[in-house]
């Protein structure tokens, strides 16, 4: 059965996966009332870390990870981590609130999954560039 499975390189599935999680962030983020978002985004230094820089820099490492750039499972890892957090906030933040939106529910549940393909694919890569053998994954 395996020969007829499509081999899937794990640096694709985690930047697709950082770029579709990120892409469901800033959705999430701004696709309601941009205005207000931007406005509150950019209060501090902390908003404007945690809701533009991380997101965008989430975006262009997606793409970095898909263009195989050095390094790029430390920033897969890293802001799969970001998602992973983002994606529990939300899902937990939604259940904690008097009236629950199952969509903003099923979007912090897609986030966390997404986030643990990430930091998988993240982790593959980064064993496979120091050439740690796995059962089933060739060294490279």
């Amino acid at each position: 059965m395996s020969e007829h499975t499509p081999n899937i390189d794990p640096g694709d599935a985690g930047s697709a996966a950082l770029l579709a999680g990120f892409l469901i962030v800033v959705g999430v983020l701004y696709a309601q009332d941009p205005a207000a978002a931007i406005d509150a985004a950019t209060s501090g230094v902390g908003a404007t870390v945690y809701f533009v820089v991380l997101p965008a820099l989430g975006l262009a490492s997606g793409v970095y990870a898909y263009a195989d750039g050095p390094y790029s499972g430390v920033s897969l890892f890293c802001l799969g981590s970001y998602l992973g957090v983002f994606g529990v906030g939300l899902a937990f933040g939604t259940l904690a609130t008097a009236s629950t939106s199952v969509p903003l529910l099923i979007g912090g549940v897609v986030l966390v999954a997404l986030a643990v393909v990430a930091i998988v694919a993240s982790l593959l890569r980064v064993f496979g560039a120091v050439e740690v053998g796995l059962p089933g994954l060739s060294p490279k």
